[in-house]
């Protein structure tokens, strides 16, 4: 995109990987690799070396396990609660199996 110096020394360029709608970063990213990969053994520049700067699969990853936990300790506290008001096991699982579809319905 344009010529920047990294550590006030060497002259480095900088580009951006725009992710698509839907997609998610680990596979845009791996995509990017896996074409610029193909690209530079057809055409090898000299002295070239591609350095991520600043990789957010890491980020996802750990807020997607974070709201993975989230979710199955909200879904233990309410399937306690709903079975103390109902006193019923059967009854608060069926409520408990019908929140996330309910949730998933709504988002369509």
């Amino acid at each position: 995109m344009g010529a920047a110096m990294k550590n006030g020394k060497d002259e480095t360029v900088g580009g951006i990987v725009m992710m698509l709608r839907g997609e998610t970063a680990v596979r845009s990213f791996a995509g990017w690799l896996i074409k610029s990969g193909k690209s530079m053994k057809q055409h090898p520049p000299e002295n070239i070396r591609i350095v991520p700067y600043y990789d957010r699969s890491d980020i996802v990853s750990a807020s997607v396990g974070t709201v993975n936990r989230a979710l199955i300790e909200g879904s233990m506290l309410v399937l306690i609660v709903l079975y103390l008001l109902l006193n019923s096991f059967r009854g608060s699982l069926v409520v408990l199996i019908a929140l996330p579809f309910r949730c998933w319905l709504h988002s369509l």
